[in-house]
Formats: structure tokens, sequence, C-alpha cells
């Protein structure tokens, strides 16, 4: 799947999960695969090979905007690098190796 090809605007976030030994990093999200669509489908963002891992976010924001959504925008890395998701107040910078969107 090419992620430059998924939107995540208006996705809501619902885990963030690190392991520190396997470095890897799995971002739950709920989405929308479509302009049509009015229910998001479930997915985990799994980012392997992760060589660091920036979260600065406000949690009562997040969760004021659980109905509307709390990402504005996201740049996935191609090739490896780091992928930006910038968040209604906040931003995750991941950078790694690969990206996979895994249906939940």
């Amino acid at each position: 799947m090419n992620l430059d090809e998924v939107e995540l605007h208006d996705a809501i976030l619902t885990s963030s999960v690190t392991d520190y030994d396997q470095q890897t990093v799995a971002i739950g999200v709920k989405y929308y695969k479509g302009p049509e669509d009015r229910d998001r489908s479930s997915a985990k963002l799994l980012f392997e090979s992760v060589s660091a891992f920036h979260q600065i976010v406000d949690l009562d924001v997040m969760k004021e905007n659980l109905f509307a959504g709390q990402v504005n925008h996201w740049r996935p890395a191609t090739n490896g690098g780091t992928t930006y998701i910038y968040l209604v107040d906040g931003c995750l910078a991941i950078t790694s190796r690969t990206i996979k969107l895994l249906p939940e």
C-alpha cells in the first residue's frame, strides 16, 4: 500500500505503544479510507527499526477532539526517514526504516 495515498486528516489516535527492545512504535488510528466514508476504519501504523520517537501531545486537547478528529495532516517517510503526524495541538515524529498500515 502506498502510504502517501492514505489520508489521516480527521483521524483519531487510539493508542501509542513503544517496544524499546524490538525498536517498534505502534500507533492505533481510526481514519476515513475515502472521502465518501461516514465511518472510520480501525488500523495500526507499525513503525519498525525505529531510531527516534518524539511526541508532543496535549492530552486534554486530544480528548476534546475525539468526536471531530485529532490529526490535521501527516507526512509519511518514504524509504526510511522521519514521519511527521501533525495533531490539533502537538506532533509525533518517528524515525524508522519501515512503516506498515495494518487493518484491525
